[in-house]
Order: C-alpha cells, then structure tokens, then sequence
C-alpha cells in the first residue's frame, strides 16, 4: 500500500518537499503494529521486500536499494520541509481529501495517515473520502483525487514489475508523477539482457522514486498460509 499524490491536479503536491514532508509525518512501525496489526510488514521502499535477489550477491533487491528519509518517521524534519514547500508553493494553508477503500484495514490506514499529517503539519487539513474499491479504482482512473491509498502486487518475481508502473507514461502511474532520469533507468532495464546492467538500472529506479518520493510507501501486506511438509518445489516471493 501506498500513499499516491496527484501531481496534475493539485500543484501543491507536484512540491517535492511537500510529499516529502508527508511521507515523513508517519510511523510505519507503528502504522503496522498497533494500528493495523494484521502482519503487515513495514516497506522498504516502493519494491517490495522479498521479490528478487541481487544476481551477483544474493542480497534482497528492496533491502540493497532502500532510501531510509522514504519510509522512516522524522516529525522535525517533516515540519521544516512543509513550511519550506508552503512558501514556494505560495500557500499558508490548505485542505485535502484522502480516498481510499471501505474495507477496515484501509479506513483504519487512511485514519492514521489523516491524523499524522493533521497533527504534524500546521495549517493542513485533510478530509477522508471513504469508496469502495471498484469505486476508488474507477476515480485514481479519471484522476478524480487528490491524496488516495493506492495499492500494487507484482505480476512476477522481478523489480520491473513493480517499478514499471511509476513511468511517466504508464496508466497505472495515477498521480502522474514524471520524473526522466527514472523513465530512463526503467527502460534500461526494460532493455538490457545484462544481468548486472539490469539491477544497476533497476537500483538507480528505486532511489530515484524513494528520494523524490514519488509515492509514500506505506505498509507491505502479508498473506498466512498453511501449508504441507510433504509439499516439496514450491517457490515464494511477493508477486
């Protein structure tokens, strides 16, 4: 799950420091134990942690390419950025809705979001917008939102999967965040056949959208299954 700005609409929001300041009003370990409690994991970036693997070390891609300052809480920080944003932007104070799902899990993440940012940033005043999912779906689509809790799984086991819909021109980017140094890392990517070529890319994608927090991260969702010792072969990741 993740925290999507519209860019298009709201010029506001097109401030990197202001989705920066957002992002750092919230406490994902927190968001994740006490008021969600589910075995959501807190993310380490917008790639998900155990989809691949480094093909030369081994090491788990979301861990290797993590921006701390993306996913971790810094309220002091949060505040100098805000106001900084509000200057350049012209603002003294402004009021934003928040969409997202009618399910418990989503009214219960969107209220945390709601009440961090309206704490933490003055003069902010952020009002929930409650839909059902197909509802939610269909207004990201139209670009009929301002904030929304988003959401994305990978299609299979490679970082591409998910750091392909935050391109510029992908349908799925609903914030329509642009950034061409990422667009170029992507394609890249998309490209190469080189291994190492690949990851370097893919890498230099993930850092890019963590630091220009293209979206905020906000948890990784868990799934619990049972399954059979006997059962032998089966392979996991978060795709």
């Amino acid at each position: 799950n993740y925290l999507e700005f519209n860019q298009k609409k709201v010029k506001l929001l097109a401030n990197k420091k202001i989705r920066q300041a957002m992002s750092l009003t919230l406490n994902r370990k927190q968001l994740v134990n006490d008021v969600l409690g589910d075995g959501s994991v807190t993310p380490k970036g917008f790639v998900t942690t155990g989809l691949a693997t480094d093909p030369t070390t081994g090491k788990d891609f979301a861990t290797e390419n993590t921006v701390k300052s993306a996913v971790t809480q810094d309220t002091t920080k949060a505040k100098k950025l805000w106001k900084q944003g509000l200057k350049e932007t012209g603002k003294k104070s402004v009021t934003l809705t928040l969409t997202h799902d009618d399910t418990d899990q989503m009214k219960a993440l969107a209220e945390y979001v709601q009440g961090q940012l309206e704490k933490e940033l003055p003069g902010l005043k952020v009002q929930s917008v409650t839909v059902p999912y197909k509802t939610r779906i269909s207004r990201e689509i139209a670009g009929n939102f301002q904030l929304v809790i988003s959401a994305w799984q990978a299609d299979f086991a490679d970082p591409v999967s998910d750091l392909g819909i935050m391109t510029s021109t992908n349908d799925y980017n609903f914030g329509k965040w642009k950034n061409a140094d990422y667009d170029a890392a992507v394609k890249q990517a998309e490209q190469s056949t080189d291994p190492t070529v690949r990851w370097t890319a893919l890498g230099k994608a993930e850092k890019i959208i963590g630091t220009d927090e293209g979206v905020a991260p906000l948890t990784q969702t868990t799934l619990a299954q049972m399954v059979n010792p006997k059962l032998k072969g089966l392979i996991y990741n978060t795709s």
